[in-house]
């Protein structure tokens, strides 16, 4: 064999092997991803943009290319209602607390005052955990009750009281 194919045998395996260790270490891979999808983990998860999966490659897959895997709530959808004292003494602000709907989606509030004396919708987006809150409006605490739905999601009525 001669000097020059030789040399060139020795350079093209260097380059071969450093393309490839350059590319095992870009990014880190998506083992993480790939072990948290096995072995039926892909049903228990979803992207923190809601994407759901139709099988394991899917999941992978989604992790591999940069999204975020989450677990799906195990817990249902629920709706409350807080209450805080506005400048007003006899006053409340009403707040809508939304938790465990699907994360990152757009819903609409609706909220109604002394069985519909006040009623409102107000959109609202939940975060990456599924969880979201919007402030709605201040109403007198003398009695008045209150309650918010989203689609079949209810708070039920709760007394309006901030102290």
């Amino acid at each position: 064999m001669t000097r020059l194919v030789r040399t060139a045998m020795i350079v093209a395996v260097t380059l071969a092997l450093s393309v490839g260790v350059a590319t095992a270490n870009a990014g880190g891979g998506n083992s993480e991803n790939a072990k948290l999808c096995q072995k039926g983990g892909w049903m228990n998860l979803q992207g923190s943009d809601g994407t759901q999966f139709a099988n394991q490659d899917d999941c992978v897959s989604f992790g591999a290319h940069g999204g975020t895997l989450v677990l799906i709530p195990t817990s249902p959808p629920s709706v409350s209602l807080s209450f805080t004292q506005t400048s007003e003494f006899l006053f409340c602000f009403i707040t809508v607390n939304l938790s465990n709907f699907t994360p990152n989606t757009a819903y609409s509030v609706d909220l109604s005052i002394l069985d519909g004396f006040f009623t409102g919708s107000f959109p609202v987006t939940t975060d990456s955990s599924g969880s979201a809150s919007v402030g709605t409006v201040s109403f007198a605490q003398n009695g008045s009750w209150a309650s918010a739905s989203v689609g079949s999601v209810s708070s039920g009525n709760q007394t309006i009281a901030c102290f």
